[in-house]
């Protein structure tokens, strides 16, 4: 069976929009284009139109290993020179290919809006990276939380000639997030779990 020893994606022209009002900062969308670089390393599936190259060796059935994908131009190495060749199609829906080396360009990514789920799992992760500490964030996306008690310095009251000394309890907060928050934030966040069903072409 052919095999794809090297794949040159180039970079696309623009990303897909987000809905703003599902975004927790003002200035998330300065973060979509490396959240989009994230997914689309993670998954085999392309949301916006852009040409890539497979350089395929050896000879049998071969298909694009990214999807959606419009091949258009397929040569073979002969005679110390890439050649237009004709690849016939397999009953699976491949292509066969013959011959030693082969290089395959085609257009991949669709210019469609992507898939809800898709969209949400690219918001989860911007609203993941974006986020800030807080306590009151109902979803605060791997982080742990410390509490110290302490007693506080003792409080006299006077009142009416009388001396009343009050103990209590001090509480300091922290926060800490593991150091590989940012490594695995597509784990972290929930957005690889959603994109689980496009880790695979076809």
């Amino acid at each position: 069976m052919a095999e794809t020893i090297r794949t040159i994606e180039a970079v696309p022209e623009a990303w897909p929009e987000l809905p703003a009002n599902e975004l927790i900062l003002a200035n998330a969308a300065d973060t979509a284009a490396w959240a989009w670089q994230r997914i689309e390393a993670y998954c085999a599936h392309r949301w916006t139109p852009r040409e890539v190259m497979w350089l395929v060796q050896g000879d049998g059935e071969w298909f694009p290993p990214i999807a959606p994908a419009v091949i258009t131009k397929v040569e073979s190495w002969e005679g110390g020179d890439w050649r237009p060749t004709v690849p016939e199609a397999s009953p699976f829906g491949r292509l066969c290919l013959w011959g030693d080396a082969h290089r395959i360009t085609a257009t991949v990514g669709a210019d469609n809006p992507p898939p809800p789920l898709v969209l949400k799992a690219a918001t989860r992760l911007i609203n993941y990276l974006c986020q800030q500490i807080d306590r009151n964030d109902p979803d605060l996306w791997a982080t742990s939380m410390r509490w110290i008690t302490s007693p506080p310095d003792e409080q006299i009251t006077v009142r009416d000639g009388t001396a009343t000394i009050t103990r209590g309890d001090k509480t300091q907060e922290s926060y800490t997030r593991p150091a590989d928050y940012i490594a695995k934030a597509l784990q972290y966040s929930g957005a690889a779990d959603l994109l689980r069903p496009y880790r695979r072409a076809y």
